[in-house]
């Protein structure tokens, strides 16, 4: 490795740590039946029991390992995952009870496994992490290496065209981009703050996630405001998308509170309105924990496909969500089933 390798390496390194270090307080509360749905999904993509005892599977910027320790309960033997946080690995390791995952620290362009792996997986926002698009590229030619011949490579990741459409809409003002998404941690008594700002030229999504502790549990009261709203504001109602959805967040400077409102979608005489419910909490002060513009680059469908097929790989399937539903614009993920092609067909 040369010295612009080590550089960037330890930029990655600073970077993930820092938000690794928030992550850690609030996304293993929140993350248990995603997890499960979310393998299922590759259970039913890979079919055959068979995989279970004799698959070698890897888990790239596995984060917590949270689907390597679900595959794991499921008696897969040969599970990695690698990710470059110490705080993520540390994790995941004391999580792992039966020891038989092998977590690995490191960045995944230093890794220098050759054909070992039958399946490499790469879940939310594992790709598009890098700074230059020459070194996101890479990155597929680098997974490439790890498969053996006609190993499959599965990406879950944002719909870029969505994103970008919706980011476009909202720079005119036909659609409002709700950017403050929040999570009460129950189990903790902590209040996680999220807020994400975009940037449609680079394709870049700009992450900042804070946590406040020794929170109560917020109390919701019924807002007498109910308003009529379009169908293009309000396509969905789900609290872990981060465009119009359940929850949002507001901070009032002049009275120093943080007005947290919930939105529920209702029909009245036939027509869609939504009805806000209001918390406030006071008095705010500065969070404890706190990671800001932490990046990742969306990628639209074509540019994904187009990308994966001069890294050497074929698209087996492309689907919308982890049911599996046809993809669409709409869609609120891009998941993408490749399988590497022989040395002699490239």
């Amino acid at each position: 490795m040369n010295f612009g390798d080590n550089r960037r390496k330890d930029t990655l390194f600073k970077r993930w740590e820092s938000w690794a270090r928030i992550a850690i307080k609030v996304f293993p509360y929140i993350k248990d039946k995603e997890t499960m749905r979310e393998v299922d999904c590759i259970e039913k993509l890979f079919g055959s029991r068979s995989y279970r005892k004799n698959a070698r599977i890897l888990d790239i910027c596995c984060g917590w390992g949270r689907h390597c320790l679900e595959l794991s309960n499921r008696n897969y033997n040969y599970v990695y995952g690698v990710d470059i946080s110490k705080t993520f690995i540390e994790y995941a390791k004391n999580a792992d009870c039966k020891k038989k995952i092998k977590f690995i620290r490191d960045d995944i362009m230093s890794l220098n496994f050759i054909k070992e792996f039958d399946v490499v997986l790469s879940f939310w926002h594992s790709i598009g992490l890098y700074d230059t698009k020459d070194d996101n590229s890479n990155f597929f030619k680098k997974i490439y290496t790890f498969l053996k011949p006609s190993g499959k490579l599965f990406i879950d990741a944002a719909n870029g065209d969505r994103d970008l459409c919706r980011i476009e809409m909202a720079e005119t003002n036909k659609y409002m981009l709700n950017t403050k998404h929040y999570w009460y941690l129950r189990k903790r008594g902590a209040l996680a703050l999220s807020e994400v700002e975009a940037n449609k030229l680079e394709k870049m999504l700009y992450y900042s996630l804070s946590v406040y502790e020794n929170i109560k549990e917020p109390k919701f009261k019924k807002r007498t405001m109910s308003t009529e709203i379009g169908e293009s504001y309000f396509s969905t109602i789900n609290e872990d998308d981060f465009t119009p959805g359940s929850r949002y967040w507001e901070y009032d400077n002049h009275q120093n509170v943080l007005r947290l409102k919930e939105m529920k979608k209702i029909f009245f005489k036939k027509n869609m309105k939504y009805r806000v419910y209001e918390a406030i909490i006071s008095p705010i002060t500065p969070p404890l924990f706190t990671a800001k513009n932490i990046f990742v680059r969306i990628y639209p469908k074509m540019e994904l496909v187009d990308l994966l097929k001069a890294s050497g790989f074929k698209i087996c399937k492309i689907y919308g969500d982890f049911q599996m539903n046809k993809y669409s614009i709409v869609s609120p993920r891009l998941i993408v089933l490749a399988q590497k092609l022989p040395d002699k067909l490239l």
